[in-house]
């Protein structure tokens, strides 16, 4: 199976490359903010700011880290897709242990080898691993379409707390006016 092409978290096409921004049309006091947190140790996060890296064609969302004394800026990488690619990555070392747990057991009834524990345990903390992420994939793209401020009311008008079931068979097919339910 092929590996999963990260994206970025957010990203807005542009049709102009980066270079040709004017830094006239910028406030002075946007200027002012911009040099106070870049000589400071504090993060964008804990300013309530947002970090945006300019790309040829796009701009993406970031964030910011101090390593060894200094502030870098990395990509904010997609939920959906870390966990659906661990998951994927995780498989193929799953489908591994389960054919050595298999072919290593036991017949019932029949003497045979000592089973190596390590490889039941492997294999079912990759089992595990993959059932964690696919369900961490689906909850996170649910939450991704999901407005924030989206009010979840079950069939008698009490407000709930929705469960991924709920999201995913309920909250996502009304907001998308699709039904996605086989009958």
């Amino acid at each position: 199976m092929g590996h999963i092409k990260l994206k970025p978290s957010r990203e807005i096409k542009i049709d102009f490359h980066p270079s040709d921004l004017d830094e006239s049309i910028v406030p002075e006091e946007s200027k002012k903010v911009a040099k106070e947190y870049l000589n400071s140790k504090k993060l964008a996060e804990n300013a309530n700011f947002d970090i945006m890296m300019m790309l040829e064609g796009k701009v993406i969302f970031g964030y910011d880290y101090l390593y060894k004394g200094k502030k870098i800026i990395l990509p904010e990488v997609n939920p959906v897709t870390v966990f659906y690619s661990n998951s994927v990555m995780s498989f193929g070392l799953l489908n591994h242990y389960k054919e050595k747990l298999l072919s290593e057991s036991s017949e019932v009834g029949k003497a045979g080898e000592m089973l190596n524990l390590n490889h039941s345990g492997i294999f079912f903390q990759l089992a595990t691993n993959c059932i964690i992420n696919l369900q961490s994939a689906l909850e996170s793209f649910a939450n991704r379409v999901i407005p924030e401020n989206y009010l979840y009311i079950d069939k008698t008008g009490k407000t709930i707390f929705p469960t991924v079931s709920y999201k995913l068979y309920n909250t996502l097919p009304k907001l998308k006016t699709i039904d996605w339910i086989c009958k």
